[in-house]
């Protein structure tokens, strides 16, 4: 996953990475931040090991900096305040028998979620005339389908299918010019896909 807090103060609360056994045995963080000053960019990363009760370690986002910690309950962290763009590659080490665990236990609740969600568009099937119009644009963007998080996380993931279709009140018109690989027409410049908040 590949991340950029865009400043401003954004930060990520406390948190598990894996607080239900979806597989996440070890998190890797590999930060990219050339020439950080957490004195006036903020962005630490502060870990709180169950060995060390009311204790923390704070970790600066520095350039090429790499972080391996347990993904479990042993290492609660969060993300302090980040006052520039801050950015990081986060993979995570599996397990295969939990993951596979996890995956039939998502398999088995969206099927019956799918047929609660079924049986009650039954129930409330809105006519045509009361159905409303979502507008949709699809952009062409080989091999990239473009997430963006409600926690400010861009999650970049391959696709075979070369055509997406993304709703216009979802994404900027900044947004769709990337997934678009518009040009810059002032600069003559390629949009690429960068991070931030669409």
């Amino acid at each position: 996953m590949i991340t950029c807090y865009p400043g401003d103060g954004t930060a990520y609360m406390k948190h598990i990475d894996n607080p239900s056994h979806d597989g996440r045995i070890v998190t890797c963080i590999m930060y990219l931040n050339k020439n950080w000053d957490v004195k006036t960019q903020g962005g630490l990363l502060r870990l709180f090991p169950s060995s060390r009760p009311g204790d923390y370690v704070d970790i600066a986002p520095i350039m090429n900096r790499m972080l391996l910690f347990w993904s479990d309950s042993r290492n609660p962290h969060e993300v302090q305040p980040s006052y520039d763009n801050r950015y990081a590659v986060t993979l995570w080490y599996f397990d295969r028998d939990e993951r596979l665990r996890a995956r039939q236990r998502g398999a088995a609740q969206d099927q019956a979620r799918t047929k609660m969600e079924a049986s009650a568009l039954l129930r409330a099937k809105p006519s045509e005339a009361e159905r409303p119009e979502v507008p949709t644009t699809t952009a062409v963007v080989p091999q990239v389908a473009i997430t963006t998080a409600a926690t400010t996380n861009i999650s970049m993931e391959t696709t075979t299918s070369t055509n997406i279709a993304m709703t216009t009140h979802s994404l900027s018109a900044t947004a769709l010019k990337m997934a678009a690989g518009e040009r810059n027409m002032a600069s003559g410049e390629q949009v690429g896909l960068v991070g931030g908040i669409a």
